[in-house]
């Protein structure tokens, strides 16, 4: 079987060449020995990177091999629809036309790492952060920054978020995913609680979740939603633009954020931690 026969079970031959470019080669005549159920699941991720790409996917550009054998790799497993869309936007931010930079490969690898809960409760964290609290560009390099960055999000809009069925334990599943966050340097600063709890958050009746932001955290979802390529003091700003994942509820009411007003820390100082 030629390489373009192989590619076919993805789509159209034509974008997906376009989209790889050279790579294309490396594992198009493999794809007949997957599964029919891996093939599909590879295939959406690829429906989710050419979606992203747009008309960037004319340009001239390739995705490292490397990045692609973690994807498909991992990805292939992949029956989530959130996190196959994580694979489908560092699919589409690592391709490029420089052909050594694969930086993809270590954010397919920390996808490939995280369940289901873990990568859903990345993305509403974030998303209530860049929801919330957009506005100009913030120097997420500078602990004081993040630190300031700490929000308070009550358990209800969490659950909302992760969508909880019956059968689902939400505070089990909670600790599991929050922590595991934690562990990966996704969040940082993580406590539960109420006001009574929480010294910063003292007033506040409801339970709910305190965390701040990453560098890591804040990098891995701008790959996700393909834009890697931007720095990551614009993840606020209006530069930073993405389609919004449907049917993941994002509710703001009674989030709060530590302090309103970032402080404006000089770029001579020095970054610390992640």
């Amino acid at each position: 079987m030629d390489v373009g026969t192989g590619l076919a079970l993805l789509g159209s031959v034509r974008i997906i060449e376009k989209m790889l470019g050279p790579t294309a080669e490396y594992f198009g005549e493999g794809l007949k020995a997957i599964a029919v159920r891996r093939v599909a699941n590879i295939r959406r991720i690829f429906d989710f990177a050419i979606r992203k790409l747009g008309a960037q996917i004319d340009s001239s550009g390739s995705v490292p091999a490397r990045v692609l054998g973690y994807v498909i790799n991992e990805g292939s497993y992949c029956n989530d629809e959130l996190t196959a869309e994580y694979f489908g936007g560092i699919l589409a931010s690592s391709r490029s036309g420089i052909s050594r930079d694969d930086r993809g490969a270590h954010f397919a690898r920390l996808v490939a790492g995280l369940s289901t809960y873990q990568v859903r409760l990345h993305y509403v964290l974030y998303r209530i952060l860049r929801v919330k609290f957009a506005g100009p560009r913030a120097k997420i390099g500078h602990t004081a920054v993040r630190s300031a960055m700490s929000t308070f999000v009550p358990y209800k809009n969490i659950e909302k978020g992760l969508a909880i069925v019956d059968g689902e334990e939400f505070a089990t599943i909670l600790d599991h995913a929050a922590f595991g966050l934690a562990d990966a340097t996704l969040i940082t600063n993580l406590s539960y609680g109420n006001g009574k709890d929480l010294p910063d958050w003292t007033g506040r009746l409801e339970n709910g979740v305190c965390f701040s932001p990453t560098v890591r955290g804040v990098e891995l979802f701008m790959w996700a939603h393909a834009s890697g390529d931007r720095d990551v003091l614009d993840f606020l700003t209006p530069n930073f633009d993405f389609d919004p994942v449907p049917g993941v509820v994002i509710d703001l009411d009674g989030v709060t954020r530590k302090c309103e007003v970032l402080p404006d820390t000089d770029k001579s100082e020095s970054y610390g931690g992640f």
